[in-house]
């Protein structure tokens, strides 16, 4: 996958801390079937990975989804620290403490930051 194609998918489903957890796993996605289409999102402080496939049935992608899933409840969405979630938000976020408290300031630099800081290890 290109890096503006990656860039693409990842900033317009979830937050840079968890594109790590995508790099990891969309890969392996693709080794099952690399056709399939892929979609993501954050729901109730998780991360989402669905695949379809003309070739495989969505019980193909299980395992992985739920590996990711897991993985991502004890990863801050922000910056990629370790977090845990958070519920009492107006949004179940998993959040590290220093997101959290910016996050409850109305402070969201920290998405930002860190979204800039991956694009640039990308470029290296």
């Amino acid at each position: 996958m290109e890096q503006q194609e990656k860039l693409n998918l990842y900033s317009e489903s979830v937050l840079p801390g968890w594109w790590p957890i995508l790099d990891k796993y969309i890969p392996q996605f693709r080794a099952l079937d690399p056709n399939c289409e892929i979609y993501i999102k954050e729901k109730f402080g998780y991360l989402r990975i669905r695949a379809l496939s003309q070739t495989l049935p969505a019980s193909a992608f299980l395992e992985l989804s739920q590996q990711a899933e897991r993985e991502s409840s004890s990863v801050c969405e922000y910056c990629g620290q370790p977090g845990k979630i958070r519920p009492k938000m107006s949004w179940r976020k998993t959040l590290c403490d220093r997101c959290y408290r910016l996050n409850r300031a109305g402070k969201n630099k920290a998405a930002r930051e860190a979204e800039r800081q991956w694009i640039e290890r990308q470029e290296e």
